[in-house]
């Protein structure tokens, strides 16, 4: 009888920890962490939902850090333009050490596609190389329609879009490589970094020209989003609510906009020597571990 008393006091102090741990992770759902690389001082700086500055990842020498993307269990991946290597950080900072150092040439934009797979823009030899999750070179991705590709972006259908800061275009690609043509042509100076709304409008940083312009997914202009109090705009991400973060590596800030396009202000103010690209962890990206089920009480 005491045994049996003792096992089920057991499984219920087992049972609510493992309800706390699920009430944790729903409460901090809507956490989100900002990491931007900073090409002035070769750093990756991290900020917490508000803008405030929380910690550094990590300074990485003589090798400026570019493009920056989080895989599928939010590890973040570096791309290191210095000494083309992509490097691999935990969610909790611990460094996995190099990711991928084969056939890259100053890689500049990399993004993950819906199969894990990483894709790198290497701005020196005009390509995209291909890498398994676990690092691994599988093929070169495409050869053909860039001039000095930078940032990258996949829309929902898998296809690839490049930012060619050499033409002023975006290129796009097929899910298994086929160049499809120039995506956008004309109305584009230095393009930089790219991003998708949830509706499949393309958003590119034109950072020759101060502006963030928009794309419809047809590749028609669907307007600029903001043409004025940019300054060499470069990275762009969207957060999990649909706002929108742009990078402004001339004036070392970053500025948010709403879902509606409403200019929201500084959002990164301090921190920040000449920012390049920026990526967004959620918290439900590292809380999707398996969570053990709550035992079985013993039978009376």
């Amino acid at each position: 009888m005491w045994l049996q008393f003792s096992l089920r006091r057991a499984a219920a102090r087992v049972f609510i920890i493992v309800v706390c741990v699920i009430i944790f992770a729903v409460v901090t759902a809507g956490a989100q962490t900002f990491y931007v690389s900073c090409a002035g001082d070769n750093t990756v700086q991290k900020f917490d939902a508000k803008g405030k500055r929380t910690g550094q990842l990590l300074s990485f020498g003589d090798s400026t850090p570019t493009g920056l993307a989080f895989d599928r269990n939010g590890n973040l991946c570096v791309a290191l333009v210095g000494s083309n290597i992509i490097e691999k950080f935990s969610p909790t900072g611990e460094d996995l050490g190099i990711s991928s150092r084969v056939n890259l040439i100053a890689p500049i934009g990399i993004a993950f596609d819906r199969n894990g797979d990483l894709f790198v823009s290497n701005q020196f030899n005009h390509r995209i190389g291909k890498y398994s999750a676990r690092g691994a070179f599988t093929s070169m991705f495409a050869t053909k329609g860039m001039n000095t590709p930078n940032g990258l972006a996949f829309d929902k259908d898998g296809n690839l879009y490049v930012a060619n800061w050499g033409s002023d275009s975006v290129e796009k690609y097929s899910p298994k490589g086929a160049d499809m043509g120039a995506f956008v042509s004309r109305g584009l100076n230095w393009p930089t970094g790219l991003a998708f709304d949830a509706n499949g409008i393309l958003y590119v940083a034109s950072s020759g020209d101060n502006s963030v312009k928009k794309f419809s997914p047809t590749g028609e202009s669907a307007g600029i989003l903001v043409s004025s109090n940019l300054d060499a705009p470069t990275g762009l991400a969207f957060d999990q609510e649909g706002n929108l973060y742009v990078v402004n590596h001339g004036n070392n800030t970053v500025v948010k906009f709403s879902p509606k396009g409403e200019n929201l202000g500084p959002f990164i103010t301090s921190g920040l020597n000449k920012p390049s690209y920026i990526a967004i962890l959620s918290s439900t990206m590292v809380a999707t571990a398996a969570v053990p089920a709550p035992p079985t009480p013993p039978e009376p």
